[in-house]
């Protein structure tokens, strides 16, 4: 792997890896960062977690109780500019949230 060469040279740092749930092979990523040595700092965002066995190892946090809610804030500030009755309203808010997904 390319990355294995540029990290042998490296004394250490951070690796930031986006979108985690995203890969389409997360267990060899997670066999390859956990193969990197002790120095580097490794951080991994996910809208889930798609490696239950993460968790067991390492420090998670989870925001999606916070996303969650901030979310359903902005689409109600953003439906009120529509002439929506109640059930339509409630409908598309509803819709909107379960298709947002954490994003």
């Amino acid at each position: 792997m390319v990355l294995e060469e540029v990290f042998k040279d490296i004394n250490g740092g951070y690796f930031v890896l986006d979108a985690m749930d995203e890969c389409s092979e997360p267990s060899k990523v997670l066999g390859w960062l956990k193969s990197l040595p002790k120095q580097f700092g490794i951080l991994l965002t996910s809208r889930y977690s798609p490696m239950k066995d993460i968790s067991k190892e390492y420090l998670t946090i989870s925001l999606n109780h916070r996303v969650d809610s901030d979310i359903e804030v902005y689409l109600e500030e953003e439906i009120e500019k529509y002439d929506f009755n109640g059930d339509l309203r409630a409908k598309v808010l509803n819709t909107l949230k379960e298709k947002a997904q954490g994003q």
